[in-house]
């Protein structure tokens, strides 16, 4: 099938790996103060109904260049790097995997995307009508019993018209689901998991903070005034790392050692299983060394 047939069909649902799922969770409650955002690779597969199906294999965190509440934007220079590493995955895998789409959070709002949202989506749609976009709600809570939920929703815009002959954007909501990854190819040009990526990424980000809020003081300086907002620089950046250390590493050390747990003990049944039926000769046909 040619590009040109891929490039007219609709956007049917989204699949995404269980890992990158996980990443997007766990990079969305890392601030419930600011929108955090990144990129989703992988391919639309069409079927015979010309209706394309993306699934998505990896996800790129990206560093966000305009801080404020509402607002996430990202330079050039990353969104080029993202298109960089789909084209690594293509060609060492002989696929065409390519950037497919986008997600952000939304701390203490609902899910529904924003006119902006809407807007951005829009402008990706016309350079490939199958890219969509996902909204991860957190921090939500309900009045009622003080309780948090999470919700996620995949979409994409379209115009309508109203009665007075405006046209107006709407979000057309897309069905996604969640497989083990597992059950999907995954991209073998990014080995180490995006999940494990996040600390990383989120440090690097808080450095350059610092590191651009430090310029702007003036070190020779000696008024109360400028050391007063030098140790508030200090303790803010402290404070962001406390928070980071808290959210993302903390858990994600309670998962691995959660997950290190499990693997040892399927280990252990599979050694168990191997004994049993006689295939294991002497240490050498041990699967693993448990000791």
């Amino acid at each position: 099938m040619n590009m040109s047939q891929f490039g007219t069909s609709r956007l049917k649902c989204v699949v995404l790996t269980s890992q990158v799922y996980s990443t997007c969770i766990l990079h969305a409650l890392s601030t419930e103060k600011e929108e955090v955002m990144g990129l989703f690779l992988g391919e639309w597969q069409v079927n015979p109904t010309h209706e394309a199906i993306a699934y998505v294999t990896d996800s790129m965190i990206l560093q966000r260049s305009d801080k404020r509440k509402d607002r996430v934007e990202v330079s050039p220079e990353q969104l080029h790097l993202a298109v960089l590493q789909a084209e690594s995955a293509s060609k060492e895998q002989g696929r065409h995997i390519r950037v497919i789409g986008w997600y952000h959070s939304h701390p203490h709002i609902t899910v529904y995307p924003s006119d902006v949202d809407l807007a951005t989506q829009e402008r990706q749609q016309q350079l490939d009508p199958r890219f969509f976009g996902s909204i991860f709600s957190c921090f939500d809570e309900n009045q009622q019993d003080q309780s948090q939920r999470l919700q996620t929703i995949c979409f994409q815009s379209k115009r309508l018209a109203n009665p007075s002959g405006f046209e107006r954007l709407k979000s057309a909501e897309i069905p996604f689901g969640v497989a083990p990854a597992a059950l999907t190819r995954t991209l073998l040009a990014n080995p180490q998991p995006p999940l494990y990526q996040l600390p990383a990424s989120l440090l690097d980000e808080l450095k350059q903070l610092y590191q651009v809020q430090c310029s702007t003081s003036d070190p020779a300086s000696s008024s109360l005034a400028q050391r007063f907002c030098s140790s508030r620089t200090q303790l803010e950046y402290i404070n962001h790392l406390s928070v980071l250390a808290e959210h993302v590493l903390l858990p994600l050390l309670t998962s691995l050692a959660q997950r290190r747990h499990q693997q040892r003990e399927e280990l252990k049944a599979l050694q168990s299983r191997l004994d049993y039926q006689g295939h294991a000769v002497g240490n050498s046909d041990s699967l693993v060394n448990l000791e």
